[in-house]
């Protein structure tokens, strides 16, 4: 195993598609939605998991997510 920081392996990703949801959690996701003001992406595997209100706007970006 390789223990990197967050950054570090953020740039080591590439392309592959992904967001940091929370620190130091870095996922792929497929689909996100809403719920009241939190967004919840689903990953590749299918779990949903909860994103930080700081990281919302990076899956906006990316148009997983509606305005």
């Amino acid at each position: 195993m390789r223990l990197l920081r967050l950054p570090d392996a953020i740039k080591k990703t590439g392309d592959t598609p992904g967001f940091p949801v929370h620190c130091p959690q870095l996922t792929a996701v497929t689909t996100a939605r809403r719920s009241g003001h939190r967004a919840i992406p689903t990953l590749t595997h299918g779990t949903d998991i909860p994103v930080s209100h700081r990281n919302i706007p990076d899956i906006r970006k990316a148009g997983l997510l509606p305005a």
